[in-house]
């Protein structure tokens, strides 16, 4: 695994890790039982936005020596 892929997977294990700790209390705070919580939080899991992690990790588009291609 590169550089770049072992970082996006630590984003998106840290993105993850905060939305369910996040979900999981916003549950309780809102009275659902602990059932609730879990299921509440792995619905916000599936939901969870990666685009941004995404983003953040892809390379700028470049051209030879790392200069942005002309047009573009």
């Amino acid at each position: 695994m590169g550089e770049i892929e072992r970082q996006l997977a630590e984003r998106v294990r840290a993105a993850c890790v905060q939305a369910a700790l996040d979900a999981y209390e916003d549950a309780g705070l809102s009275g659902l039982c602990a059932e609730g919580r879990w299921e509440y939080t792995i619905g916000v899991l599936r939901r969870l936005d990666l685009e941004p992690l995404l983003a953040a990790c892809a390379p700028e588009e470049s051209g030879p020596e790392g200069r942005r291609p002309e047009g573009g």
